[in-house]
């Protein structure tokens, strides 16, 4: 299965990735500043425009993230592109097993060009970006952000929704996933550590859990969960609470389980 990229709360100086804007060519939307390395065609960068404008009224329109502070003038998201991966990697703050990074808090993403299933990472880090812009900056679990980027990636795709599926259906019977429990804890951090094939479970377990909330219980459930986010709950008062047979994170991994398994 194919590494996807990672939400990156970024430390780092902020003031060096810009000052390396100076090497870079500008292009800019009504809701986009994209600026690119010397070597990325401008016909492709046209594209990325495109799909970037698409892409933010998809995500927004989905779950009715509506949010008060519009992508407009010097509020614009910022894009970087690096010609390759290897200038990506030496110039870009952003893990060496990823294919793109975000910092949401700035509404910058760091990408390359070129590389397989491009739109549809862009689509993953914007999400993340237009997700926290509505349920808000607090401290929750890496899953609920992957697992909302993942869906937003996959969502156009049945074939690869299906696939995932099956994916993580094969890993519940052979017991090879993460407890709950665990999910609640992972951290950047610790997915660093990890190997690529354990990186993609829990990309995919985070995925099935966002798909199984929004499939077994409907999507008025879940923007509900949303609003309650939104509105200052913590991740279990809100989930109980557009959820009530959901009390545990073990109660909620046993549901999740029987979904699978039917």
């Amino acid at each position: 299965m194919r590494i996807i990229s990672i939400l990156v709360f970024l430390i780092c100086n902020i003031s060096l990735i810009e000052a390396k804007e100076i090497s870079l060519k500008e292009l800019r939307s009504e809701h986009f500043i994209i600026k690119y390395q010397r070597g990325v065609s401008t016909g492709y960068i046209y594209k990325i425009k495109h799909e970037a404008e698409y892409d933010y009224r998809y995500i927004t329109q989905e779950f009715h993230l509506i949010r008060g502070n519009f992508w407009t003038w010097e509020n614009r998201a910022r894009i970087f592109i690096a010609a390759s991966r290897q200038s990506f990697l030496k110039n870009f703050p952003c893990y060496k097993w990823s294919q793109a990074c975000v910092d949401y808090r700035k509404k910058s993403i760091w990408t390359y060009a070129g590389q397989k299933g491009f739109f549809d990472t862009l689509r993953h880090e914007m999400t993340h970006i237009i997700f926290r812009e509505y349920i808000g900056y607090r401290n929750f679990p890496l899953w609920l952000d992957e697992g909302m980027a993942v869906y937003m990636e996959q969502s156009p795709y049945p074939l690869q929704v299906r696939r995932s599926i099956n994916y993580m259906r094969k890993a519940i019977r052979l017991g090879r996933y993460f407890s709950f429990n665990k999910m609640a804890v992972v951290d950047v951090n610790y997915l660093n550590s990890l190997s690529e094939s354990k990186i993609d479970l829990f990309y995919q377990q985070a995925f099935s859990m966002i798909y199984f909330l929004i499939k077994r219980y409907g999507r008025d459930n879940f923007a509900e969960f949303l609003r309650g986010l939104k509105g200052g709950k913590g991740l279990m008062e809100a989930l109980t609470s557009a959820y009530p047979e959901i009390s545990t994170m073990n109660n909620f991994q046993k549901r999740w389980k029987k979904f699978y398994l039917l």
